[in-house]
């Protein structure tokens, strides 16, 4: 069950959305569309299916070194997920690779060599749009060699739409229940270790240490898919790791970072949210320091033309504040539970990291390693442990309040 925040944010969306395209869909008709992708593996063949708003032209053609089934279609809006996919059967895998001509392009890696055993269109019916398909079957190298080089009269062209066929299209699996997308973003990493603390601890080391210990906290349980926004040591822009967030429709954000402070006695936990003005003069600095990163690589903050789309983004802005709000308070009552927590420990700042406009997101301070107490506590498996469990405790409560888990 979605909060009333989460749908009223989703409306907002929707209709800046459809507000900004409106003008458009107007003056042209809509492009066909590619909706879904499906593979079904079968004793003696792999079967592949697009599904289409409308039967595309498309030439197929075969390449080796590796082994490849292409297929080129007119442009066409894609409507099926990522751009890179894992295979089945004689498929190891299926990505896009649109050629510059705005071709549609989907490439079938293939685990091994493979013939075209057969390929047409499936009738639309009233439940099910239009199906591409595409029925493979194992071979040796010489065929495939011979298929290569051999005549493409009947891999090309729009086919006549085929009523039946001898191997049905696999049905699509139900869906399983949504999990609510938690993303967890390490902060720094790669050349931009962040603070350094007493023998070189590195913030970046410190923060995904403890973003990999919440995956396992979370994922233990069953109730959240997990997202790592860097999984390794890796520099990413701060608009970037906000970007994997959003396309990984993240429900939530948590950014983990491990401050300093020209004040070595200064220590303790605390958790920003986002703010047009820092709430103090200490988070500002922070958060200047932190974007920065981002201005050094010429990054700036996108703008909106129309002014209707920016009203309602500023409305679902606003609901996600208050649900990002919600998200520290939570933080702050369980972090109190295992650690120090810095006075007016829930703190704003302008943290470009934190702007996503439609996922509730906050950046937690795990603590400071410019203070030789805390450092040495955040450079210890027990300490991490229980850090990473406050913070899975409260996104459990945070959901729990928001009615998104049963129980």
């Amino acid at each position: 069950m979605q909060s009333f925040g989460s749908l009223l944010r989703w409306l907002a969306l929707i209709l800046a959305l459809a507000l900004a395209a409106g003008s458009a869909r107007a003056q042209a008709p809509e492009p066909p569309a590619v909706l879904d992708v499906r593979l079904g593996d079968h004793p003696n063949r792999t079967r592949f299916v697009l599904e289409t708003t409308a039967p595309l032209d498309f030439n197929l053609f075969l390449l080796d070194r590796p082994y490849r089934v292409v297929i080129d279609f007119p442009p066409a809006t894609w409507q099926a997920g990522g751009d890179l996919h894992r295979g089945l059967g004689v498929i190891a895998g299926y990505y896009r690779a649109d050629a510059d001509s705005g071709t549609t392009r989907v490439v079938l890696d293939l685990a091994r060599p493979a013939r075209v055993r057969d390929v047409f269109y499936l009738p639309a019916t009233a439940d099910v749009p239009y199906r591409f398909v595409i029925d493979l079957e194992p071979t040796d190298a010489a065929t495939f060699a011979a298929e290569m080089r051999g005549p493409a009269e009947r891999r090309s062209g729009v086919q006549a739409v085929a009523a039946t066929t001898p191997f049905p299209v696999p049905p699509p699996r139900p869906a399983p229940p949504r999990l609510p997308v938690v993303a967890i973003d390490a902060g720094h990493g790669g050349f931009d270790p962040g603070a350094i603390g007493p023998g070189g601890l590195f913030e970046k080391d410190v923060t995904l240490q403890v973003a990999r210990r919440l995956r396992d906290a979370l994922e233990t349980g069953g109730h959240y898919r997990v997202v790592m926004v860097r999984e390794g040591d890796e520099f990413l822009r701060l608009r970037e790791r906000v970007r994997r967030a959003r396309v990984s429709g993240a429900d939530v954000f948590l950014s983990l970072h491990a401050d300093s402070n020209p004040d070595p006695d200064l220590h303790g936990a605390s958790v920003y949210t986002l703010s047009d003005r820092a709430s103090d003069r200490e988070a500002a600095l922070l958060a200047q320091r932190e974007n920065r990163v981002d201005a050094l690589v010429g990054v700036e903050m996108e703008t909106a033309d129309d002014v209707m789309a920016s009203i309602l983004i500023d409305l679902a802005q606003r609901v996600t504040r208050n649900e990002s709000n919600l998200l520290a308070q939570v933080l702050v009552a369980r972090l109190a539970e295992q650690t120090t927590l810095l006075n007016h420990s829930h703190r704003q700042a302008g943290f470009a990291v934190l702007t996503a406009p439609d996922v509730p997101s906050v950046l937690v301070e795990l603590g400071h390693l410019s203070n030789p107490h805390d450092a040495r506590r955040l450079a210890t498996a027990d300490y991490q442990e229980r850090l990473a469990g406050a913070v899975a405790a409260a996104v459990d409560d945070y959901f729990a309040r928001l009615g998104d888990l049963d129980g």
